[in-house]
């Protein structure tokens, strides 16, 4: 277990734009590298510290992990992310996407107003 709580004075607006752009140039990476899913990994920037969280398989860590390295801003990494294998991955998110789901039998209802 690692311990990365830091105690510091209130961020500035300036910082905290800049780590939420950083987060979203991360995020933008993730997708077009077409690698895996974006939804698998939640960025968190703090100073210049991009916090990486979620569940993926190993492959997918560590190209998150380079991606991450190679982004402009990013001071330092830190990898939270829980490694679990390729099958489980799969299982999830076909749990998620709902490919276990039989169709509907009707329709929604839609109401008029």
């Amino acid at each position: 277990m690692h311990n990365e709580l830091v105690v510091a004075p209130i961020s500035s607006y300036s910082s905290r734009s800049n780590d939420a752009f950083i987060s979203s140039k991360f995020k933008t990476r993730l997708i077009e590298s077409n690698q895996l899913s974006a939804n698998h990994i939640k960025p968190v920037s703090e100073n210049g510290t991009l916090f990486l969280l979620g569940i993926v398989n190993e492959r997918e860590s560590k190209v998150a992990v380079a991606i991450a390295r190679t982004t402009d801003g990013v001071r330092k990494v830190v990898n939270l992310l829980e490694v679990i294998p390729e099958a489980d991955t799969r299982r999830l998110d076909n749990a998620v996407l709902g490919a276990n789901r039989p169709p509907p039998n009707q329709p929604a209802a839609v109401e008029m107003r």
